[in-house]
């Protein structure tokens, strides 16, 4: 599932500023979050799983280079 136009937008400058701003909030969040497996579902753009400790760390989206191939739908 995509929003229509997410892509473009992310690369405005305002996209880019909130986009900066999420990651640095998501970043905090999932720093501490513990388990076995962590999932990211859409963005595969971005690597929002990158400050977390979790040994197996997949990414599920809906098309291109992912570990997941799912309908988010």
């Amino acid at each position: 599932m995509s929003i229509a136009g997410l892509d473009a937008w992310l690369n405005t400058p305002q996209g880019q500023y909130v986009m900066a701003w999420e990651r640095a909030k998501v970043d905090t969040v999932v720093a501490d979050v513990f388990g076995y497996n962590a999932i990211q579902l859409g963005l595969p753009q971005y690597d929002l799983l990158a400050q977390n400790r979790i040994p197996l760390r997949q990414l599920a989206h809906d098309s291109g280079r992912v570990d997941v191939l799912c309908d988010l739908r």
